[in-house]
């Protein structure tokens, strides 16, 4: 049963990475047998991976076949709104609970960013985010944000604009605010950042692309 579990949860990760980073695209067909055959798994954990991601909303079925889930502009404002709300929260929870060497490791790791790759500032903004989470003490509100924050991450593949510069800043100020212990400006700093990357998302859609 354990081995069982390990190999489902060995699936859903990779199916997961694939969505997110775009390898699998929204609307993209998927089927079983040819996942089965690329992760090197059998059919049955693949089956119950694509239903935990189906009870997640990332993949929906059609016709008894599982398709990467399509997130509209109209999606992506709504669950950044709710994200926003919680994640202010969240940060206030987080304040005086996050260890100081991690708070400074993160500082240090945000300010060799400007000019890092994608992956790198990919898995930094998460770790920020999931660190601020990790210490709210709340675990029912970290696990929803966390969800939010991979339907969010579907909608930002290929996307949003380059805002490195900016999300430095933006990030170095959340982390500041903690190291400080001041909930307050931390709650600031964590809703103008996530005000910024709506902002940012709408302009450029207005200017250069179609909402879907």
């Amino acid at each position: 049963m354990a081995q069982d579990q390990s190999l489902t949860e060995t699936a859903y990760e990779a199916i997961l990475n694939r969505i997110l980073d775009g390898r699998l695209k929204p609307g993209a067909r998927l089927q079983e047998r040819r996942l089965g055959d690329e992760l090197s798994l059998s059919r049955t954990p693949v089956r119950e991976a694509l239903s935990r991601l189906e009870n997640e909303g990332l993949v929906t079925r059609e016709q008894r076949v599982s398709i990467v889930r399509t997130i509209t502009l109209q999606d992506f404002l709504e669950i950044l709104h709710v994200r926003m709300l919680l994640e202010t929260d969240a940060v206030g929870l987080a304040c005086g609970h996050i260890p100081l060497e991690e708070l400074q490791r993160l500082k240090a790791r945000t300010k060799a960013m400007k000019g890092a790759s994608k992956a790198d500032f990919v898995a930094l903004d998460s770790d920020l985010h999931g660190t601020i989470l990790d210490h709210s003490g709340n675990r029912t509100l970290a696990g929803i944000v966390a969800q939010l924050r991979k339907k969010t991450a579907m909608f930002n593949v290929g996307r949003i604009p380059e805002r490195t510069g900016p999300v430095v800043d933006e990030h170095i100020a959340i982390i500041d605010a903690l190291i400080a212990n001041d909930p307050d400006a931390a709650r600031k700093a964590i809703a103008m950042h996530l005000g910024n990357v709506r902002t940012s998302i709408v302009n450029w859609i207005n200017s250069y692309g179609r909402p879907s």
